[in-house]
């Protein structure tokens, strides 16, 4: 699912590339890419979560657990922290762009 979501952002990200600053669809998705991260970041900490109840169960060993669990660790930081900067970026940029006269 995390990973999904980074597929998703991507997706999203390609699809609007070459746009002006000042259209609007610009300020969706910076919106969406800040929502998506702070989506991510709950994702991904409460997968911590989920392989401490793993581990009880008997389901993964002990090295599987703490390999997994800092890997969604550093996700729980990378991608959203990635994500959210874009959509602040494409947020500011709309804010700061003039718009044309069309």
């Amino acid at each position: 699912m995390g990973f999904g979501l980074c597929i998703v952002g991507f997706v999203v990200l390609c699809a609007m590339k070459g746009n002006e600053p000042w259209r609007h669809s610009n300020l969706l998705v910076g919106i969406f890419l800040v929502l998506l991260a702070s989506l991510a970041f709950g994702l991904f900490t409460d997968m911590g979560t989920l392989f401490d109840l793993l581990a009880q169960s008997k389901k993964i060993d002990q090295t599987t657990h703490d390999k997994a669990k800092s890997i969604a660790a550093v996700w729980a930081f990378v991608f959203p922290g990635v994500i959210a900067a874009i959509g602040a970026n494409l947020i500011t940029g709309w804010f700061t762009s003039k718009r044309s006269s069309e």
